[in-house]
C-alpha cells in the first residue's frame, strides 16, 4: 500500500500474553530485517493491539516530496514521514537541531526551512552561514551573515530578544502571540545557524567572540519561545561535545540525515539506540519531536536550491545552483 506519499506495508496484531514493549521491539526488528526493510515503526492501537509499519520503498524509485509553503501558522513542513507529512510545529517545539554529513541534504533542508516562511511583516529570517556559500546569493530579503559578522549579529539578536521580553512584560503578556491587536504586531524571528559546532567551538574566532556566540545561542535557546525567536542549528559532524547539554535540552525538534555514529546519535537524539540507516538518497533520515512528541520517525525532505528560495520570496533567480 502507499501510506501518504511513502510506500509501506502495515501489519496489525495482538501482543502475545506476557510480552512487554521491549519484547515487541525486538520481534518487530527481526521482522523488519527478514523483510529487508530499511525502516520500521511500531505503535500501539488500543489495549492489546499494535501496528507495525515497514518501509517498502527502494530509496530511489519514488520521487522526494515537493517543498511546501506555510500558511502563516507556526508550522513548517520539512518533508514526508512514512504515514504522512513531516511538519515542524514551532508552537510545540520552538527550536530545531539538524545534523548531517556533507552530501546528506542538510543544506537543502535548511533552504527548505527558509523558503517556507513568508517574509516582510510576517517573518524575519537571519541566517549565519560561516562558509558564505549556501545562502550568500539569497541575500536581500534574507539577512545573511558570515563568520566574521556572526558574534555581533547573534549578540544583537540576544539584545533584541531581551528588549522584546521587556515589551511583553510592560504589556502584561507572557507570550508574543498574546500581544493585543491594537499594538504593532510582533514579528517572529527565525535564526538559522549553519556549522554551529565550529561556531560554538570558536573555530576562526577569538576567545571573547566565542563566548559571545555561546552566550547568545544559549539566551535564544532558553528564552526565545515566549518572545517569538526560533532557532535552527545545523551540524556536519555531531558529537556529544558539539552542544552543551543545557542548550541541547532546549531543542525539542531534531533531525538527522544519513547514517549516524553512536556519538552522533547520542548528541542528536539523546540515545545510542537509534536504528541504523543505509547509505541512501540525500534528504533521507530520522526525526524526533517535530510535533512535540517523543516518537522517532523516518523523514524524507525535498531538494531545495538557492533559486527555489529566491523564487518563493518573489526574487529573481541567480542561475544554476546545487
Amino acid at each position: 500500500m502507499v501510506d501518504g506519499t511513502w510506500p509501506t506495508v502495515r501489519f496489525e496484531f495482538s501482543a502475545p500474553a506476557g510480552w512487554n514493549r521491549s519484547n515487541l521491539d525486538s520481534a518487530a526488528e527481526r521482522v523488519a530485517i527478514a523483510a529487508c526493510a530499511t525502516w520500521w515503526e511500531l505503535a500501539p492501537l488500543r489495549t492489546g493491539r499494535w501496528t507495525l509499519l515497514l518501509d517498502a520503498s527502494d530509496s530511489t524509485g519514488s520521487p522526494p516530496p515537493s517543498a511546501w509553503r506555510t500558511d502563516g501558522t507556526l508550522s513548517i513542513p520539512l518533508g514526508c514521514h512514512p504515514d504522512g507529512p513531516g511538519v515542524w510545529d514551532l508552537a510545540r517545539a520552538p527550536h530545531l537541531i539538524v545534523a548531517g554529513a556533507t552530501g546528506s541534504g542538510k543544506s537543502s533542508l535548511l533552504r527548505n526551512v527558509v523558503a517556507s516562511v513568508p517574509l516582510g511583516w510576517c517573518w524575519r529570517v537571519v541566517v549565519i552561514d560561516p562558509k558564505e556559500l549556501d545562502f550568500a546569493p539569497a541575500r536581500y530579503e534574507i539577512e545573511v551573515a558570515g563568520l566574521a559578522e556572526a558574534p555581533n549579529v547573534l549578540s544583537t539578536l540576544a539584545d533584541q530578544l531581551a528588549a522584546r521580553k521587556q515589551r511583553l512584560s510592560a504589556e502584561g503578556c507572557d507570550h508574543w502571540r498574546s500581544v493585543p491587536e491594537c499594538i504593532v504586531p510582533v514579528r517572529p524571528v527565525l535564526v538559522v545557524v549553519d556549522e554551529a559546532a565550529d561556531l560554538l567551538a570558536g573555530v576562526g574566532l577569538t576567545k571573547p567572540e566565542t563566548q559571545v556566540v555561546r552566550d547568545a545561542v544559549g539566551i535564544i535557546a532558553r528564552q526565545g519561545r515566549a518572545c517569538g525567536f526560533h532557532l535552527v542549528t545545523a551540524f556536519t559532524r555531531p558529537d556529544t561535545d558539539a552542544v552543551p547539554g543545557a542548550i541541547r535540552d532546549q531543542f525539542a525538534a531534531r533531525v538527522a540525515l544519513g547514517p549516524l555514529s553512536q556519538d552522533g546519535a547520542k548528541m542528536v537524539f539523546g540515545s545510542q539506540r537509534v536504528p541504523a540507516l543505509p547509505e541512501i538518497a540525500p534528504g533521507s533520515g530520522l526525526s524526533l519531536g517535530l510535533d512535540g512528541g517523543q516518537r522517532l520517525r523516518r523523514l524524507r525532505s525535498p531538494w531545495v536550491t538557492i533559486d527555489d528560495v529566491r523564487k518563493r520570496h518573489g526574487l529573481p533567480v541567480v542561475g544554476p545552483t546545487s
